[in-house]
């Protein structure tokens, strides 16, 4: 609370990944069918820090978690062959000019 979604994009992919980044653009909101939430995606611009240095609990406390949090560089043109979900943010990123 308290937080503008800009403010919150910047201090969750900190916690997650350890960089600084800048929001540029707004990309998507996804409201989830599966578990009643609305997701909003954001084109942001690195700033400083080194990917994978997060403290979230998704680094931090691994073993709770299910799946791979391993941060991943992926060519633009490939972003249609992974398994991203959700499909619909796939589906926007392989056609956008961004």
């Amino acid at each position: 609370q308290g937080e503008t979604e800009e403010e919150t994009v910047k201090r969750e992919v900190f916690e997650e990944l350890g960089i600084i980044v800048e929001t540029e653009k707004k990309l998507l909101e996804y409201n989830s069918d599966y578990d009643d939430s609305i997701q909003v995606f954001y084109l942001c611009k690195y700033i400083d820090g080194i990917i994978g240095t997060g403290t979230g609990p998704e680094m931090t406390n691994k073993s709770e978690y299910k799946g791979s949090f391993e941060p991943q560089v992926i060519d633009w043109n490939d972003i249609i062959k992974i398994n991203l979900v959700p499909e619909e943010i796939k589906t926007f990123l392989g056609k956008e000019e961004l």
